[in-house]
């Protein structure tokens, strides 16, 4: 993975494999793991926004690197990417949550996080076990 050092930036790089993937996945489970353990995870609530809304947000994100409420823009993004199978909604909100855990010991939203790592999550295996990719 890569380090935060406060500012974020994403260029293309190779594609690792397995080994990459299995070290992703292991990542998430472990914030989820600190999450549960740090903090009371309580059920939230979700506004779904209309798809017009949240491209012209990602646009703004892939710019800027903000957004007004980038927990309600990642959660957004996997409706939308579960909805049409439009990978530049998992590819965002995947960009997004990197930014969202690498300040885990500072969560100030961790009912949130929870819930988008675990939306994350199952979907990215939904995703494996549709290309018969086993880890």
């Amino acid at each position: 993975m890569y380090k935060y050092n406060g500012l974020m930036s994403y260029s293309y790089s190779p594609y690792e494999g397995i080994p990459f993937l299995e070290e992703y996945n292991n990542q998430r489970k472990s914030v989820l793991k600190m999450l549960e353990k740090n903090h009371k995870i309580e059920d939230i609530k979700i506004k779904i926004k209309d798809q017009n809304t949240i491209d012209d947000e990602l646009k703004k994100f892939e710019v800027k690197r903000k957004s007004e409420n980038l927990y309600e823009l990642s959660l957004n993004c996997l409706y939308f990417y579960q909805k049409t199978g439009n990978l530049k909604y998992l590819n965002c909100s995947l960009k997004i949550n990197d930014f969202l855990t690498a300040n885990i010991e500072k969560e100030k939203q961790p009912s949130w996080l929870h819930r988008i790592i675990t939306t994350e999550q199952l979907l990215f295996n939904k995703l494996l076990e549709s290309q018969e990719v086993k880890l």
